[in-house]
């Protein structure tokens, strides 16, 4: 779990996503603007079935991670989901996605949550996040 102040000065707690997480994600989801859903899923997706959030809050921590970020003092309330897949067919590739709440938006964490992101992924062996290629680390 790390605190992080973004740019606007607001405090977010960053952590890893847990199976008890689904209604948050779930009212998290459900309050994004259309177009931040869109932009998420790529397709139009009003709502997350219950399959999906199974899939969303069940990770295991090294083929599929995710993060969800907090604000300080309304700790019910997720802002934030950042996370990477392993691909199959490609160990050293993962998929990457981030959403941020309209309100939290252009203050900076999506960019903290792939930098958070990209740190575990390199520390997993994996070498390239989408198009996000990933220095080896020493």
């Amino acid at each position: 779990m790390h605190t992080v102040r973004l740019d606007s000065g607001r405090e977010v707690t960053i952590c890893s996503i847990r199976p008890d997480d689904g209604p948050r994600l779930r009212a998290a989801y459900d309050n994004l603007s259309p177009h931040a859903k869109y932009s998420r899923f790529l397709a139009a997706k009003p709502h997350l079935t219950s399959a999906d959030v199974r899939f969303l809050v069940t990770v295991d921590g090294h083929d599929h991670v995710a993060l969800v970020a907090v604000p300080i003092g309304d700790p019910d309330r997720i802002v934030g989901v950042g996370r990477f897949v392993r691909l199959q067919e490609d160990p050293e590739m993962g998929e990457l996605a981030v959403v941020v709440g309209d309100t939290f938006a252009h203050d900076g964490l999506g960019s903290e949550l792939v930098a958070r992101l990209a740190s575990v992924a390199g520390e997993l062996g994996i070498r390239c996040l989408g198009r996000l290629a990933l220095r080896p680390r020493g």
